[in-house]
């Protein structure tokens, strides 16, 4: 009998270049290589020519390796008149030759390549992994519910030729297997109006891949994920649980909501979060403080700053809330 070591099975994790995606696709590189120590991961990191925040500080496992691409900012002149999401388009496609490279690279190791798992905003990864033959699954970072619409919409532009630029600011609401109740044209993403970003193109990507692997549970969305796993025309759905980073340096501020959280009674409070990149106007922000006011619930409110008008770049932090907030709302 062989006494030689078996060689470990790499992933290959793309995740999209900001803090958030990040810090979930190493939570859930850290949660597959411990369940197996078969298995290693790699994570490779593009570089944005922007700010974004996104060094990476959380402890890593031994068996997770980042590869971090150079910054290539030659084309960031033209890129930067395009809309933010036609923006990060045209920026990964331009990835795709440096990760091929990096790919390249691991497999002339001894590590075996097992499969790429690319971020809901890098699907255009699943040429490399298709040149390469290595299988591809998606990470999608938001929840089941919002998958089934984005590829509910993605079907009617294709199936029934819908031009779903002509529901932008439309009062029309359409039927989604995903959700209970119809989605008024007014909430979805704005991407799926933009036309230079390919939406259906974009959503097109994700079934042709092994699987999607969704950052919710079954017992949170369990209709959802059932809508989802019964379409035939859907890859195979993979809930891994709720991806959240662990360690990070605002564990202080952390402790702080916790033991404010701790002293509310139970399903009291109402928490509002729209993502890391999730900003409003200051008209947008009344409505919502008014509202919030006249509910009379305790609330934990994520308020992030807008980026600055006419220049790309990511939202930030109000150092004092009272800029944005109503007069007295803080009292």
């Amino acid at each position: 009998m062989s006494t030689k070591k078996q060689a470990k099975s790499t992933l290959v994790f793309i995740p999209f270049p900001i803090l958030s995606h990040q810090a979930a696709v190493i939570q859930m590189a850290k949660l597959l290589v411990d369940r197996d120590d078969r298995l290693s991961a790699t994570i490779i990191v593009m570089k944005l020519p922007i700010d974004t925040k996104n060094n990476i500080n959380s402890p890593l496992d031994s068996n997770i390796n980042i590869v971090e691409l150079p910054l290539d900012d030659s084309n960031f002149t033209k890129w930067s008149k395009l809309s933010p999401n036609a923006f990060a388009v045209n920026f990964i496609d331009s990835q795709k030759g440096p990760i091929r490279d990096v790919v390249v690279k691991i497999a002339k190791s001894s590590s075996k390549i097992a499969g790429f798992v690319v971020d809901m905003f890098c699907t255009t990864m699943i040429d490399v992994a298709n040149e390469l033959g290595i299988p591809s699954y998606v990470f999608f970072t938001c929840n089941a519910a919002s998958l089934g619409l984005f590829l509910h919409l993605q079907r009617l532009s294709d199936e029934q030729n819908l031009d779903l630029s002509e529901y932008e600011n439309s009062d029309a609401a359409i039927s989604v297997p995903t959700y209970v109740n119809p989605v008024p044209a007014k909430v979805w993403p704005s991407i799926v109006f933009e036309k230079e970003s390919n939406f259906p193109g974009f959503m097109r990507r994700f079934r042709e891949t092994k699987g999607i692997i969704i950052n919710t549970f079954l017992e949170f969305e369990p209709h959802e994920v059932k809508s989802l796993s019964d379409d035939e025309k859907i890859p195979n759905i993979y809930p891994v649980e709720p991806i959240i980073e662990t360690g990070n340096d605002n564990l202080n501020k952390n402790d702080e909501i916790i033991k404010w959280l701790d002293e509310q009674l139970d399903s009291s409070v109402v928490f509002i979060c729209f993502g890391s990149n999730g900003t409003f106007e200051k008209d947008q922000v009344d409505e919502i403080a008014l509202a919030l006011e006249n509910s009379r619930q305790s609330f934990l409110w994520s308020l992030r700053k807008p980026p600055t008008k006419g220049k790309l770049e990511f939202p930030g932090e109000y150092e004092n809330h009272e800029d944005i907030l109503p007069d007295g709302f803080l009292e």
